[in-house]
């Protein structure tokens, strides 16, 4: 397996406040050039994260799904499992 670059320890803290300040992930794969991963923490009553979805978003030809829908297709679906756990929506 091949060496991937890495986020730098001292930039994380950054890097999750951003997260949990926009309620999602959006970033070039780290695997898959073109590739775009995006997600979204599911929170529970305490407002911690337990889970995420994460969604692979590839621009193909012929598709009529932009990027911009696909979060919020996938903010959606977060939403909605946060909801039902009992969670904190943000």
């Amino acid at each position: 397996m091949g060496n991937r670059d890495e986020l730098p320890a001292g930039d994380i803290p950054e890097r999750l406040e951003g997260i949990a300040a926009a309620g999602h992930d959006l970033a070039p794969s780290e695997t898959a050039p073109g590739l775009t991963d995006m997600s979204a923490p599911v929170l529970d009553s305490s407002g911690l994260a337990v889970a995420a979805l994460t969604l692979p978003f590839l621009p193909q030809r012929g598709n009529t799904v932009s990027p911009g829908e696909a979060l919020a297709a996938l903010r959606d679906a977060d939403a909605r499992i946060t909801e039902q756990i009992g969670g904190l929506a943000d």
